[in-house]
């Protein structure tokens, strides 16, 4: 399978490259976010308050009219709140969190139609992406009238002996996806894609396994602020913080957290020179008496 794999990504990349250019653009769009604060594939999971906005900044580089690579910079923010769910038992235990993302991001994508505006007049296709990507986030939560950081806090009793280190808020991601692309003569390429991100870890939301209990996180580096932030449901029951037992499940490890980004993208073509210009024209007259064109 892997071997088909590159074979293909040979053969794409091997196609005549007199097609080249290169765009620049801008991206806008929307966040979203699935985790243990929002219930994966259930109705409640993209609720108003969990959908966030998003913009970036790319360069494509078109090989072919069926292969492109892209390099892309882009800021979206990521929120959960159980207050927002339907499920009694989220409720109650009354967590919530929002990050900042910035993500850096290599990407092929796949036209599947072919894409030439340049060259061959192919206009619009719809394509497939896939590549890497690499982000910082930083969850937080409103308490006592300020937003707190969350990752030094140990929610879950990181940093205290026998519950690990606390997680790195730098982390890779597969982006993937899918889009339309339509070009807007040969300067101006407009698209809209829809993609989502497999994380390598459950903390986008700082929720993930258990409560570690109020004397363990009172007693690491997240003290009494980490203690109340760890099991939020006496703000719904006025119990004793202190008396609430650890071991209760807080989120679930068996899946990890993820983030979509639904973005309108506007891209510009770099200017080619005269001979390529020539080659344009060329290939046009070529197409239009049915010649080959690539």
């Amino acid at each position: 399978m892997i071997k088909k794999f590159f074979l293909l990504l040979f053969t794409l990349f091997s196609l005549q490259t007199f097609a080249q250019f290169t765009e620049v653009g801008i991206a806008a769009g929307v966040t979203t976010y699935q985790g243990d604060l929002s219930p994966v594939f259930s109705t409640d999971s993209l609720n108003i308050g969990q959908v966030n906005g998003a913009f970036g900044v790319l360069v494509r580089h078109n090989f072919n009219r069926f292969l492109a690579v892209r390099g892309g910079l882009t800021y979206g923010k990521a929120s959960g709140d159980d207050r927002t769910s339907t499920r009694t038992n989220r409720i109650a235990r009354n967590l919530r969190f929002e990050t900042n993302i910035y993500e850096a991001s290599a990407i092929v994508e796949f036209n599947i139609f072919g894409y030439d505006p340049v060259y061959t007049g192919k206009n619009f296709s719809p394509y497939l992406f896939v590549g890497a990507a690499g982000y910082y986030f930083n969850p937080k939560a409103d308490f006592n009238g300020r937003n707190v950081e969350l990752q030094p806090l140990g929610t879950e009793g990181q940093g205290n002996p026998g519950f690990g280190e606390s997680y790195s808020r730098f982390s890779l991601a597969i982006p993937f996806g899918g889009g339309l692309k339509f070009a807007l003569g040969d300067t101006w390429t407009v698209g809209i894609e829809v993609g989502a991100r497999t994380l390598f870890h459950d903390y986008l939301d700082d929720v993930s396994d258990r409560y570690a209990g109020y004397d363990v996180i009172v007693a690491g580096p997240g003290g009494e602020t980490g203690a109340l932030l760890a099991d939020r449901s006496y703000e719904l029951t006025d119990a004793n913080p202190a008396a609430i037992p650890g071991g209760r499940r807080r989120g679930s490890t068996k899946f990890d957290d993820w983030y979509h980004l639904s973005m309108l993208t506007l891209t510009y073509h770099i200017p080619t020179n005269n001979r390529q210009r020539g080659k344009r024209r060329a290939g046009r007259k070529g197409n239009q008496m049915g010649c080959p064109t690539w």
